[in-house]
């Protein structure tokens, strides 16, 4: 492929490429993505994201956060999507089951490792003495839930290996208020 020297911009704006010292071994080397790509767009948003994020971790460590709390909170995250992910797919049972006690198991784990590492049970109990508010919430919200996974998991495994459908619409309503607390916990989560 014959480059000229300048830049060569293809009117449809999603490739450039720099020069033509590119590499027979790298065909790639050299190639960027213009500013009316769409593809750059969205490198840019992420890279603004990333560097956002980036900043809010250092100002996190500053107030005394430690990045191990960073890392719970990017798990319950993750957990979160996760189960999002498993409730979108209901659909599909043999999977929905997988995902959501897999979810559990996660959620679960994620509990006793903040737990060992933080104590948080016994921080929340000091916390809700002195009367802080969020901390009553993010524990409203984390027992809500807790309990919300028992009671739908309860009735979840009768209608998988029951085939009692007529829980469907119960196991529905209390997925909506379990994915309510769930948001809740991950939120309030935050703003600790």
């Amino acid at each position: 492929m014959n480059v000229p020297s300048s830049h060569l911009v293809r009117r449809a704006g999603a490739i450039s490429l720099a020069s033509e010292k590119k590499s027979a071994k790298r065909p790639w080397v050299g190639i960027r993505f213009e500013r009316c790509s769409i593809y750059s767009r969205l490198y840019r948003a992420s890279g603004d994201r990333v560097s956002q994020f980036a900043a809010d971790l250092e100002s996190s460590t500053e107030r005394g956060d430690t990045p191990r709390t960073m890392v719970f909170l990017v798990a319950n995250v993750a957990i979160f999507l996760f189960i999002l992910v498993g409730a979108a797919i209901h659909h599909k049972r043999q999977l929905h089951v997988k995902m959501m006690l897999t979810a559990f198991v996660l959620d679960l784990a994620l509990l006793f490792a903040v737990e060992l590492a933080d104590g948080a049970v016994a921080q929340a109990y000091r916390s809700v003495g002195e009367g802080r508010a969020i901390i009553m919430i993010h524990v409203a919200f984390a027992v809500s839930g807790l309990v919300m996974w028992i009671v739908q998991i309860h009735a979840g495994r009768k209608i998988y290996k029951q085939g009692r459908m007529e829980l469907l619409p119960r196991h529905a309503k209390g997925a909506r208020l379990f994915l309510f607390f769930r948001l809740g916990n991950v939120v309030t989560a935050f703003m600790l």
